[in-house]
């Protein structure tokens, strides 16, 4: 694993699993959208994997790839974008 999971979630794979969204999905989870970074080659697909467990789970789970960096994903929601609206679709389908 990168030094950056480490910092993160420290040495133990258990505590990896314990934080894990993957690991942790159940049927009672709420729906998600998964916003990923179509920058990186490994973010898309395991968001994919995470939304295709939910559909098993019967989740309503979501993956929109967007041509952002991760810091982008997060700076950049809110601003006047398909992106955003995107988003708010999605939370507005939920919440009504």
């Amino acid at each position: 694993m990168p030094p950056l999971y480490d910092r993160a979630f420290g040495d133990n794979p258990a505590d990896w699993i314990a934080a894990s969204p993957y690991h942790q999905l159940t049927r009672e989870a709420s729906p998600m959208l998964i916003v990923c970074s179509s920058q990186r080659r490994d973010s898309c697909p395991q968001g994919q994997a995470l939304a295709d467990k939910g559909t098993t789970l019967g989740v309503t789970m979501t993956v929109l790839p967007e041509d952002l960096s991760h810091g982008e994903i997060n700076k950049e929601l809110g601003k006047a974008s398909a992106y955003t609206r995107a988003v708010d679709g999605f939370v507005g389908g939920v919440v009504n």
